[in-house]
């Protein structure tokens, strides 16, 4: 069961790369620097489940309140947490504005076959979250987070099925009818667009457009259409820019596009990868670009360690490996 959790969780892994042979990087070491404190620390009350504040779609979060990670005391004082490398992107020299580079994105989009068939929809998705705020018995919690989730929802009436697998195993959930509430043209503007919908939050504080559309490459698996018109109401976001071309965390070549905000703990730059040629969501990233409140956190839990990170870091990623459709949930 080991090995196979680690097989799973490899390509997670921030401090992968790092042996642990003598005379070579500690990867102990980096990984300690990563929880930032000490081992006895970690012991939690057993039995008591831990309020989590990462939100997402229904299905989703139900999936991730049966997650679970290694918890962390809020004192003594953590030290700076380790991060993943950003991603490395080719800067545009010219070339098409923002605006127009996505809306042809988008009739590629529109005009892409459907991925598979079937009646249900398929997700298969890598996730890494430093920092995910969480509550135990004993006081506030830092946590980081790795997790691979695989779900399956029928299109009919959204009920389904998930696997998640984590530091803990991997684990099978039912999903009531229901669960999976499917955006359509007539929502997509709200969805993506207006403040206050149900995003991707997280120690930051806030969500954006961006990560409402993350949101909707976690939920469901859009239509050609769908996906299109997700492209134009993004190509109208003031601010947003086309960062360049990346290679994302899973190996792909995709088109990158970023908007800056300010959130509760300092200003934020969300981004999208797109694949250019068919505009389905490769990934998401978020980044803070610097800590004006390491305190944030406090206001939420009083007695909250601080956060302490050296930015520009990546706080959260997350990789959409496949999105289709499907006979059955298996």
């Amino acid at each position: 069961m080991r090995r196979r959790i680690d097989s799973t969780l490899a390509g997670l892994d921030p401090a992968a790369g790092l042996s642990d042979e003598p005379g070579t990087a500690d990867r102990a070491a980096t990984l300690r620097a990563i929880l930032a404190t000490p081992r006895d620390a970690t012991r939690r009350t057993p039995g008591r489940p831990r309020r989590r504040l990462v939100l997402a779609g229904a299905g989703l979060a139900a999936a991730a309140a049966a997650s679970a990670a290694v918890g962390l005391r809020g004192e003594p004082q953590p030290a700076y947490a380790a991060t993943p490398p950003p991603l490395r992107y080719e800067r545009p020299a010219g070339g098409r504005s923002t605006g127009e580079l996505l809306r042809a994105i988008a009739t590629a989009a529109a005009g892409s076959p459907v991925r598979g068939v079937g009646d249900y929809g398929y997700i298969h998705l890598q996730q890494w979250t430093l920092a995910n705020p969480s509550m135990a018995p004993r006081g506030a919690y830092l946590t980081v987070d790795p997790s691979e989730l695989w779900l399956w929802y029928r299109r009919a009436d959204g009920s389904g099925r998930t696997v998640v697998a984590d530091a803990l195993g991997r684990r099978e959930s039912r999903l009531d009818p229901g669960s999976f509430n499917r955006i359509g043209p007539g929502d997509l503007r709200d969805a993506l667009l207006v403040s206050g919908r149900t995003q991707m939050f997280d120690v930051t504080g806030e969500s954006s457009p961006l990560g409402g559309y993350a949101q909707l490459g976690h939920d469901q698996v859009p239509a050609p259409g769908l996906r299109a018109e997700a492209l134009r109401l993004l190509a109208e976001l003031p601010g947003l820019q086309y960062t360049g071309r990346v290679r994302d965390r899973a190996g792909r070549t995709g088109a990158a596009f970023s908007l800056d905000f300010d959130a509760r703990t300092g200003p934020v730059r969300d981004t999208v990868i797109v694949d250019a040629a068919t505009g389905e969501l490769l990934g998401f990233e978020r980044m803070l670009l610097a800590l004006r409140d390491p305190r944030f956190l406090e206001e939420l839990t009083p007695g909250w360690a601080p956060l302490r990170v050296r930015t520009p870091a990546v706080v959260a990623y997350t990789v959409f490996l496949e999105a289709a459709l499907r006979g059955n949930d298996s």
